[in-house]
């Protein structure tokens, strides 16, 4: 027990180290909980998004992020293209996820695609947010198993709510909205 505690404690100091191995640079900082991480929250955040006065800091455009985020929400139904062994998720995943979903924050890295994510044409603003609307409605009414998550294994319904609900969140952070 003092083991794990000792090694929850290092991980929520930071992980490095991760992206040779297809998970990202994760970092566990307290940066509040003013989000309202629900899935009805994202859909009205998304909805909400207008590319006249958007812009995106990272290398993505705001469509391609949203796209993103409505492919990791596909994928939790569907089954995500590349799996992490279990050891990876058993010993990293599972960890890291619960200090995520305790501290209500996902950081990772924000220009890197989901593993195995195939690639597609850059599509509209208006494009974007229709998909994630009808991902987000298909994950709401979705009653079957929901696919392992290729680092954190095996989710329930609402921890995969949360889970997507701060991928959104976190990726928002890069969102620059102007005023005319």
């Amino acid at each position: 027990m003092l083991k794990r505690r000792h090694l929850l404690k290092s991980m929520s100091a930071g992980l490095v180290g991760l992206s040779a191995g297809g998970l990202s640079i994760f970092t566990f900082t307290n940066r509040g909980n003013a989000a309202e991480l629900t899935m009805n929250a994202m859909l009205s955040k998304v909805e909400q998004l207008n590319s006249k006065n958007l812009s995106h800091l990272g290398s993505w455009s705001p469509a391609r992020v949203i796209k993103h985020c409505a492919l990791s929400i596909e994928y939790s139904m569907m089954g995500y293209p590349v799996q992490k062994s279990a050891t990876f998720k058993n010993i990293i995943g599972k960890p890291v996820f619960a200090i995520f979903k305790t501290k209500r924050r996902l950081s990772h890295n924000l220009d890197e695609p989901i593993p195995g994510e195939a690639p597609y044409q850059e599509l509209s603003l208006e494009q974007a947010k229709k998909d994630f609307q009808k991902v987000t409605f298909a994950f709401l009414e979705y009653n079957k198993v929901l696919k392992p998550h290729f680092a954190f294994g095996e989710l329930t319904k609402d921890e995969y709510a949360l889970l997507h609900a701060m991928h959104l969140e976190n990726h928002w952070e890069r969102f620059r909205f102007h005023q005319f």
